[in-house]
């Protein structure tokens, strides 16, 4: 598989193509709001839709059957031969139930037990970590590897986090919310998750 560089420049460059005087059609988001670009980025790219017509609903927690649809949208993948189902919790007649099967077959994704995946969980700042790190791995991305500090609450992060962790925050997919703070327990919004996506610019890099 033909690796690919996360450059810093080509993301800043990339960000800077997107027109700050475009519309975002969400009653719930407007120009003012820190999140706008990122929203935008993501509703425009198609990765992310509002919750119910025009809400994006920003605040709002992000469950682990979104956070996997968002990635699978972005790749683009036929997800047509996915009819069975991975977990016996995940519906295939629901929105996500291709998407989840298409992150389970190639690495992406594990269940919270063997057979259960519970898609309507919120995701945690440290498992969205993990995901990104086991996606940018199955598509052979590498990301930069740049000096930062240490999270104040550092020893929080799950052992089995902490290396994605890192290598998301050395990369400049994630950082903290203040205070050096990471939050690795605390649940992701969609906003959040919307700005990481912007982040790493994927849905242009996927694009080419």
């Amino acid at each position: 598989m033909k690796k690919r560089f996360f450059s810093v420049l080509t993301v800043i460059c990339m960000l800077f193509s997107v027109s700050a005087n475009a519309a975002v059609y969400f009653t719930d988001v407007n120009a003012s709001s820190w999140y706008y670009e990122c929203v935008k980025y993501v509703s425009d790219g198609g990765a992310m839709i509002g919750v119910e017509n025009g809400v994006f609903n920003p605040d709002g927690h992000l469950t682990r059957a979104m956070a996997v649809t968002v990635l699978s949208r972005i790749c683009g993948e036929d997800l047509s031969s996915y009819a069975a189902s991975p977990f016996t919790d995940v519906d295939m007649n629901r929105y996500y139930g291709a998407h989840i099967a298409w992150a389970k077959d190639n690495g992406i994704i594990r269940g919270m037990t063997e057979k259960t995946f519970e898609p309507n969980d919120y995701m945690t700042r440290e498992q969205v970590c993990v995901m990104l790190s086991n996606f940018f791995e199955s598509r052979g991305f590498y990301l930069p590897n740049v000096a930062v500090g240490q999270f104040s609450d550092y020893d929080e992060i799950s052992g089995w986090a902490r290396d994605s962790v890192d290598r998301m925050h050395r990369g400049g997919v994630v950082d903290g919310k203040g205070n050096d703070l990471f939050d690795p327990k605390g649940n992701i919004t969609r906003a959040e998750y919307a700005q990481i996506i912007l982040n790493t610019n994927l849905i242009n890099l996927l694009a080419k």
